[in-house]
């Protein structure tokens, strides 16, 4: 009984022992596919990460290539900038040279046109014609119509040429241009002297008579005069004597 009890423990632990290492078998291959299974998604998971990286890599690469050509571009306008800087001095330095320059043309126009003027009034004054009035004999008027009475000369001028003289009295305006004499008179009346040049160049002076109390107004004569190598009368219209 003992040898069988024994020998029932031999193959109990024996069985025991095969089971053990069934059991141990088992949970070891398990634990080789978990395993596995584990490293399979290591794999995979390096394998997006260095895709990743690959991909991130380009863009690093990418941004590096514009940040350079940006970085060209910012030197290329760096450059410009100071091109047109230096343009810029030298236009305002033109514009000064041709402001001074305008300005020394606009005073020296300025002297030129007061010149010019000068000359103008000069020559007008010499070729065109004019009235000058002399006055003597100067007394008091009876009436107070006019502040006093007067003798008068009217010479009619072309520069310093005294073309005719024409004589008369009262009280007498002359205009500023000298084209235009008035003449009234302690009687109440009107006589006025005044000149144009006609298309033929032909100077006609015309004295004007006017009386309001008798409703008189007219030209008592028109004179023509006309410069054939000096200036003479060529027709009288009117109360010439």
């Amino acid at each position: 009984m003992a040898n069988i009890a024994h020998y029932i423990m031999k193959k109990i632990l024996l069985a025991l022992t095969l089971l053990s290492n069934v059991c141990f078998g088992q949970n070891k291959k398990e634990q080789i596919e978990i395993l596995g299974n584990r490293v399979d998604s290591l794999k995979s998971i390096c394998f997006e990460t260095r895709n990743k990286l690959v991909a991130a890599n380009k863009i690093i690469d990418s941004s590096k290539v514009k940040i350079n050509e940006l970085s060209s571009q910012c030197r290329r306008l760096e450059d410009e900038k100071e091109n047109i800087s230096q343009e810029n001095i030298l236009l305002q330095e033109k514009n000064a040279e041709l402001q001074s320059k305008l300005q020394s043309v606009e005073r020296n126009l300025t002297v030129t046109n007061d010149t010019i003027s000068l000359l103008r009034n000069k020559v007008n004054k010499m070729s065109y014609p004019e009235f000058n009035l002399i006055s003597s004999n100067k007394r008091q008027s009876p009436v107070t119509r006019i502040p006093f009475i007067a003798d008068y000369k009217i010479e009619l001028l072309i520069g310093n040429t005294i073309i005719d003289v024409f004589e008369d009295f009262g009280y007498a305006y002359i205009s500023d241009d000298k084209t235009y004499i008035e003449i009234r008179t302690d009687a109440g009346s009107n006589r006025s002297y005044w000149f144009e040049l006609d298309e033929f160049g032909q100077l006609i002076v015309t004295k004007h008579y006017s009386l309001s109390d008798m409703d008189i107004d007219e030209d008592t004569w028109r004179k023509t005069y006309k410069n054939i190598n000096n200036w003479k009368l060529i027709s009288c219209k009117g109360v010439c004597k």
